[in-house]
């Protein structure tokens, strides 16, 4: 079973993969930030950056997913901490007009033979703890992200979740949990988990 989790940017996506896959035996996907060329570069002048760093991270997550598929032969889960979507909802923010369409046509061919997760879970935050968390882990090209972008991303990804099956697409408030400090949270979405498999 592949199991992603999604979220806003600081929602906390990559520690909660990281400890479902370490208590699930999962083989863990995690997005590779550091090595994007283009991320700070985009943070600075997105205008000028947004079409090769939105290409490169599709580029990137598409051929991490296609690998995947020979892990699940030894690992019970894949746990990911996105959704290759993220693209096509990012892409649809950042970039102009008269290039987005080329950039959704050449989604729509990469992505036509990838295999979607079985359960996507998305973690709603408030904008207050995003920005917490977004300082928190100090990533100096990220301080100055604007609330209003966050704002942004949260809507988009509200309308991608309401086009999608509540019963494989769950949204957590997760505000109301600490699954990396209250040990009671994370088993608790765990037992969930394994209950909806089992259904």
């Amino acid at each position: 079973m592949h199991i992603a989790i999604e979220g806003n940017i600081g929602a906390g996506k990559t520690t909660l993969a990281s400890l479902l896959a370490k208590r699930m035996n999962g083989l863990l996907l995690l997005e590779d930030f550091e090595s994007n060329p283009f991320l700070e570069l985009f943070y600075r002048d997105p205008e000028k950056h947004a079409f090769p760093l939105e290409v490169s991270f599709m580029a990137q997550r598409f051929l991490q997913w296609n690998s995947s598929s020979q892990g699940e032969l030894f690992h019970s889960h894949v746990i990911s901490d996105y959704h290759y979507v993220k693209s096509l909802l990012f892409a649809s923010k950042n970039l102009d007009e008269s290039v987005y369409p080329a950039f959704e046509k050449l989604f729509k061919l990469l992505s036509k033979d990838l295999v979607p997760p079985d359960l996507v879970i998305y973690l709603n935050r408030s904008p207050e703890t995003l920005r917490e968390n977004i300082v928190k882990r100090g990533r100096s090209y990220e301080q100055n992200i604007e609330d209003s972008y966050l704002f942004d991303i949260q809507c988009f990804y509200n309308e991608w979740l309401e086009g999608n099956p509540k019963d494989s697409f769950w949204t957590i408030e997760a505000d109301r949990y600490d699954f990396l400090k209250n040990e009671s949270d994370l088993e608790s979405l765990i037992h969930r988990i394994t209950q909806w498999k089992k259904e």
